[in-house]
């Protein structure tokens, strides 16, 4: 599977991600019993065209920066901690600047476990066990 497509697929399971957990938030403080299938249908949408904007600008340059030179799971290995520290960073931020709020509190988590969670389906490398593995 080419990157384009991995990270079309990837941005898909961010966004049902995204709005399965933002949608437990919701419903745990409003009873949107009547209005759930509404919500997630325009939530699925925003989220999955924010994972792509977000997947293409933030992710996918450290894979064109060092395709060539590396394999996934070296760029993974490079620049996961690095990332990680700095989308922290950035959401704890926000956190700050809003004085705590919950909704952004929440928001901010959401973004940051999605962000997480797209690095490792894009780069994590799938461990294949060798015969010697298997019988011990």
């Amino acid at each position: 599977m080419n990157m384009i497509s991995r990270s079309i697929a990837t941005a898909a399971k961010a966004a049902l991600l995204s709005t399965i957990l933002l949608l437990l938030f919701i419903m745990s403080i409003e009873n949107i019993v009547n209005e759930w299938s509404f919500i997630l249908i325009l939530s699925l949408f925003v989220t999955f065209i924010i994972s792509i904007g977000m997947i293409f600008s933030t992710i996918l340059p450290f894979y064109f920066i060092e395709s060539k030179r590396a394999t996934d799971s070296m760029i993974f290995n490079k620049y996961f901690p690095y990332y990680s520290i700095v989308f922290f960073s950035c959401c704890l931020l926000i956190v700050l600047e809003q004085k705590f709020d919950i909704s952004v509190i929440v928001i901010s988590f959401i973004a940051y476990l999605t962000a997480m969670q797209s690095w490792i389906w894009m780069f994590k490398p799938k461990h294949i066990k060798n015969e010697k593995e298997k019988i011990n």
